[in-house]
């Protein structure tokens, strides 16, 4: 066992300067007290060991592989660095414990106690948690492998799981429904028919993942990376996907009817005859895009980007088309209208077009001006 004696350059000054019978006296103390932690906890068979809490709390990087430590209260303790590689914590009471960065491979966590406990950067590859007691857990930047979902409840060990390595998992159907996977890398994940209503994914990495017949109602998806992301079919009332990439996202079948994009990346999508009735995509990058007999009824496109896009028999009625932020001390730029330098415009429908206040769209809205009309239609093809 490796204990970490010296934690500031004062001490580690003075050890380096200490005579060698001091560091041998030194170094038999640490031996001394890291192999009695070991024994008594090997020695207490299948009973509950007695733990010297108050060492095992100052032990920094220390090295615990193999423990039997089953039935040991270790509640609220916080292991930093440690090396638990199979350790035998079956029954252990650890609720409310902190592991950060520790090694927790194959570690047997069957029938423990971990409800509360927080589990930050460690690896905790072929670790069992059968039986064990999950709720409330939380994770931080952890590689979660299948076997682990397949271990324990999904849902507990995804509750709160931000920045978190998911990558090809399968959890096609499971109720995931109010997780947090903020920042989390689900690349290539498969969430077919998953329940992931009111979630937070805020950020993710969901490349090429599977969302086919998922509910994404009310989930917070800000920011995620969508490339390839398949949205055949899936439900996504009043989902949130403000910033994010979606230029390669697969949109068959999805219900765009409101869909709430503000801000998005959607460089040459191809929505051509689609429904985005009251669809938010008002400072989203539309450029290049197939928007052609699309219905953009009520819909909010106020300092889009379609430069380029082909908008040929596209219905805009009712739409906002411009917005005013009156907070900017530029007056030259207090009004911002959706941008169609080269875009097609033949049939375009515009009809009772708004410009509104970014602070009160219900409220403070008026009919476009002719000003503002002419400046949008600047330099289209039509």
């Amino acid at each position: 066992m490796t204990i970490k004696i010296f934690n500031d350059p004062v001490n580690q000054i003075f050890w380096e300067r200490s005579s060698f019978s001091t560091r041998f006296l030194v170094a038999i103390f640490s031996f001394i007290v890291g192999a009695a932690i070991v024994a008594a906890a090997s020695s207490a068979g299948n009973a509950s060991p007695t733990v010297d809490r108050d060492i095992i709390a100052h032990c920094t990087g220390c090295d615990f592989g193999h423990v039997d430590w089953r039935g040991a209260d270790l509640h609220g303790l916080v292991f930093t660095g440690d090396d638990f590689a199979g350790a035998d914590l079956r029954n252990a009471d650890l609720h409310g414990a902190s592991f950060v960065g520790d090694n927790l491979t194959d570690v047997k966590f069957d029938g423990a106690d971990l409800r509360g406990v927080s589990f930050v950067g460690a690896d905790l590859d072929g670790a069992t948690f059968a039986g064990a007691k999950t709720a409330g857990i939380r994770a931080s930047g952890v590689r979660v492998t299948q076997s682990l979902v397949t271990g324990m409840t999904a849902r507990d060990l995804l509750s709160a799981c931000e920045g978190c390595d998911l990558r090809g998992l399968d959890l096609h159907g499971r109720d995931l429904h109010g997780i947090t996977l903020a920042g989390a890398n689900l690349e290539n994940a498969d969430l077919r028919g998953a329940n992931l209503s009111g979630a937070s994914l805020e950020g993710a990495n969901l490349v090429g993942t599977r969302l086919d017949g998922a509910d994404l109602s009310g989930a917070h998806l800000d920011g995620c990376n969508f490339s390839k992301t398949v949205f055949r079919s899936l439900h996504a009332s009043g989902a949130d996907f403000a910033g994010s990439d979606l230029r390669t996202a697969d949109f068959s079948g999805f219900d765009l009817r409101g869909f709430n994009a503000p801000g998005s990346d959607l460089k040459g999508i191809d929505f051509h005859g689609r429904d985005l009735s009251n669809a938010h995509l008002e400072g989203s990058d539309l450029a290049g895009a197939n928007l052609s007999g699309a219905r953009f009824i009520n819909a909010f496109l106020a300092a889009a980007d379609a430069r380029g896009a082909d908008l040929t028999n596209a219905d805009l009625t009712g739409s906002e088309l411009c917005i005013i932020n009156r907070s900017t001390p530029d007056l030259g730029r207090r009004v911002s209208c959706i941008r169609l330098d080269n875009a097609h415009i033949p049939g375009m429908v515009l009809h009772t077009n708004t410009t509104c206040d970014e602070m009160d769209r219900t409220n403070d809205c008026r009919p476009v001006s002719s000003s503002e009309l002419q400046q949008i239609l600047n330099g289209s093809i039509q």
